[in-house]
């Protein structure tokens, strides 16, 4: 069983300031390069990859609309370890996940929920039904910069600034949830 994930890359511009926050992490675990990509994640599926080729198929037909906006609104550091930028959730990332959310059905089931002791209780209910806890409410859109062993408290810091996705991509998730191999990707065009 493989994760494959189904991320938004951002444009170069947007790549370089998450990646430049994470260069900033003392003790960060996540080096970005060519088998760690900047992205938001859209949507995780866990399957064989024997039916890698249905998944493909059916991202390959889903309804992209144009250029997407990415409003960032804060810095998160987590007393987990995480790092974070926080992303508005636009009614277009709602709508695009939303529209995403049938490629779950090709899912394999009973899959383990590592995490499901510190997830809410809206993260189990979406887990449960898609085989994936970060889906329409209990989707915290973000970028993940870093990841440290540990920090003493979790902080918050206000930032506001707007960057842009370029593409969309199905890709083999990670170590530490990043996205790794691109299988294939789809620009996203202004309409």
């Amino acid at each position: 069983m493989k994760t494959y994930g189904i991320v938004l890359l951002p444009d170069a511009k947007t790549e370089k300031y998450i990646g430049s926050l994470g260069t900033r992490v003392a003790g960060n675990q996540i080096r970005f390069g060519s088998k760690m990509m900047v992205h938001l994640s859209l949507l995780h599926v866990v399957l064989p990859a024997r039916r890698l080729s249905t998944l493909v198929k059916a991202f390959q037909e889903i309804f992209l609309p144009g250029a997407i906006t990415i409003n960032c609104r804060g810095i998160l550091h987590q007393k987990s370890g995480w790092r974070f930028v926080k992303v508005r959730k636009t009614k277009t990332l709602r709508k695009l996940q939303d529209a995403l959310l049938p490629l779950t059905k090709i899912r394999a089931r009973g899959t383990s929920f590592t995490w499901r002791a510190v997830a809410t209780a809206a993260q189990k209910r979406s887990y449960a039904r898609y085989g994936y806890a970060n889906v329409g409410d209990a989707w915290k859109v973000h970028f993940t910069f870093g990841r440290t062993k540990s920090s003493r408290s979790t902080t918050q810091t206000s930032v506001q600034k707007r960057g842009h996705a370029e593409r969309i991509a199905l890709v083999v998730m990670g170590e530490h949830s990043t996205a790794g191999k691109i299988i294939c990707s789809r620009r996203l065009t202004s309409p």
